[in-house]
């Protein structure tokens, strides 16, 4: 679970328009129902995003 005050994923993302909020929703309900997967794991897997790109916003996020 995300700490307070710190963003996830995936709504840094959609904040800079990288992915659509229909993007978003897929994966959140891919994840849903593929318990264990991780968000930024299914964006990269579906070819959503780079994983050099996931990489950056995950550094980003843990700063």
């Amino acid at each position: 679970m995300a700490e307070a005050g710190r963003k996830r994923i995936g709504e840094m993302l959609l904040d800079d328009g990288v992915i659509t909020k229909e993007q978003l929703d897929w994966a959140l309900d891919f994840q849903k129902n593929n318990p264990g997967r991780k968000f930024g794991e299914i964006l990269v897997n579906e070819g959503i995003i780079e994983k050099k790109l996931l990489m950056e916003y995950v550094l980003t996020q843990i700063e």
